[in-house]
């Protein structure tokens, strides 16, 4: 599920005041069985990326638009560094996934997300310690396994 580009994620950090800085995200990729890459638009959340590196817990949450089949992830930020060329890809399919989505629900949507496009994106590496399914459904919130 993680790598559809029908989902919406958002990449969430806390600070020293207990207050929340998030971001959509536009990507996701599973490294091994441990690691997430998630790629995301700083510009679009200023202290989204100061706020991680000085407070390395990070949450995040992805939702299967279709479905609303829906995970949380817990873990620790690890490192961000630009898109690669391949995550720049994988960036702009997202986003006409997304595109996408919003049509088949009936929003015309057309082209907004080409003013995305060019923005600068991010990859921030987070280690996954805790997963939680969010799913709307009896049962939601159970703990799995991180495999």
């Amino acid at each position: 599920m993680l790598e559809l580009t029908h989902t919406f994620g958002w990449l969430i950090g806390v600070d020293e005041k207990l207050e929340s800085h998030l971001c959509r995200t536009c990507g996701v990729k599973k490294i091994g069985n441990e690691h997430l890459i998630i790629l995301f638009t700083p510009s679009l959340a200023e202290q989204l990326l100061e706020t991680i590196q000085k407070h390395p817990k990070i949450v995040f949450t992805v939702v299967d638009a279709y479905t609303f089949e829906s995970y949380q992830f817990k873990g620790e930020y690890v490192e961000n560094r630009p898109l690669n060329s391949e995550e720049e890809n994988m960036k702009l399919r997202f986003m006409q996934g997304i595109e996408s989505v919003l049509f088949d629900m009936g929003f015309d949507y057309h082209g907004h997300f080409n003013q995305y496009a060019d923005l600068e994106g991010w990859a921030v590496k987070m280690k996954v310690e805790e997963i939680y399914e969010q799913t709307p459904k009896p049962g939601t919130g159970k703990k799995l396994t991180v495999k």
